[in-house]
């Protein structure tokens, strides 16, 4: 693990293409809003997790709502949001 983190210390913004030829900065690996040393890896198939996350709030709620998984990709001077899997709504 310390391996890793040095390697995401070292370099800043490493792009590589993923599934469908997506962009992903990092590898998709996360550690905003996470406490040092913590990281977060995408899950393989976003529409799913929004399949489960929708379920969840309709069994919580009983309301349907469309869910969004989006990613903040960051490049030099600018972000941009990624929209990375939805249920509900035509994506």
């Amino acid at each position: 693990m310390k391996a890793a983190e040095r390697l995401l210390n070292e370099y800043p913004v490493l792009f590589v293409t993923r599934r469908e030829g997506s962009l992903w900065s990092d590898s998709g690996v996360n550690s905003s809003n996470l406490p040092h040393g913590c990281y977060a890896v995408p899950v393989e198939y976003h529409d799913e997790a929004a399949r489960a996350i929708r379920k969840g709030i309709r069994r919580l709620t009983g309301r349907r709502v469309a869910v969004v998984i989006c990613d903040t990709e960051v490049f030099p001077g600018s972000s941009v949001d990624v929209a990375r899997g939805s249920y509900g709504m035509a994506a």
